[in-house]
């Protein structure tokens, strides 16, 4: 979905509709306890220690979350929201410290296994990062993009991989160009098993970051799965070449070699491998696939 400019109705990050609280649908207006127990939350809010604002804020979150029963995630991010609003009108640039905050929370429920409250979190970066973009126009996608990339990564490393993919396309709607989105996206693809999604990801992650030895070897095992041989021997020799971090020299010394024995030229396999134990003396996995070979 399109992301809307600074004018048009309002909608999440994804393109769903989302009302301010208190307008449209017949919302009634988020409870003042909540909005006033926020804004107290947010008064510890400083560049030099924003744990104490996280603190505060997951202790409200929490609370809310936990005791006040059915309806308590709606009424929560409705004042939660509400608070957002006001400080875009007044304040905007603000919005990316309180963006920057709640992905922090996300990582730190995430962390400790704390399910309910970092689904809030989800749904609260997504309208937030909307209405930042909203607030701040084209200037803030690039810097909006950075937060939800940043906290696609952190959903990754917690297991949570449906919320990344979302967090991370969010993150490309918002700005083509970030290639951190790009790179944890094609991940996630990788790993399901969508290799054509994937490659397209990482062809232009490499056109884009044309020195990253880890996008090039990504993208030659991406083909390679797929049955496409396009530039894969190129690929890989960039990414064997004296300098690179050692792992990714022997991985592509490996596929080097492999693709000499899938053709069933072993003798040209056995030359790559010369040259591959040559190259890397210590590797213990290059040095058992030449004796495969070379039996």
């Amino acid at each position: 979905a399109a992301w809307p400019k600074a004018a048009a109705p309002t909608t999440t990050a994804t393109g769903r509709p989302s009302a301010p609280a208190g307008e449209g649908a017949g919302e009634p207006a988020p409870p003042a306890h909540l909005r006033v127990a926020y804004l107290d939350a947010l008064s510890h809010l400083s560049p030099g220690d924003p744990g104490s604002a996280e603190a505060e804020v997951a202790a409200l979150e929490r609370d809310a979350l936990h005791e006040r029963g059915p309806g308590a995630a709606k009424q929560l991010l409705a004042a939660e929201l509400d608070v957002a609003a006001e400080l875009a009108r007044h304040e905007p640039d603000a919005l990316f410290a309180l963006l920057q905050l709640h992905v922090g929370l996300a990582r730190t429920y995430g962390a400790a296994r704390a399910a309910q409250p970092q689904a809030h979190t989800f749904k609260l970066c997504d309208e937030l990062a909307a209405l930042t973009v909203r607030a701040v126009g084209k200037s803030g996608r690039a810097r909006a993009a950075e937060a939800m990339a940043c906290l696609a990564g952190s959903s990754q490393r917690v297991g949570a991989q449906a919320a990344a993919e979302e967090q991370h396309r969010i993150a490309l709607l918002l700005d083509a160009e970030n290639t951190a989105a790009l790179e944890g996206l094609a991940a996630g693809l990788e790993r399901t098993g969508r290799y054509r999604e994937a490659e397209k990801l990482l062809t232009q992650l490499v056109a884009k970051r044309p020195g990253s030895l880890e996008a090039r070897l990504r993208l030659a095992l991406t083909r390679r799965r797929m049955g496409d041989g396009t530039d894969v021997e190129a690929l890989l020799r960039a990414c064997v070449a004296p300098g690179g971090p050692e792992w990714i020299r022997a991985v592509a010394w490996q596929e080097l070699a492999r693709l000499r024995i899938d053709a069933g030229n072993l003798e040209a396999a056995a030359a790559v491998l010369r040259e591959a134990t040559a190259a890397l003396p210590r590797d213990r996995e290059l040095a058992v696939l030449r004796a495969f070979v070379l039996d």
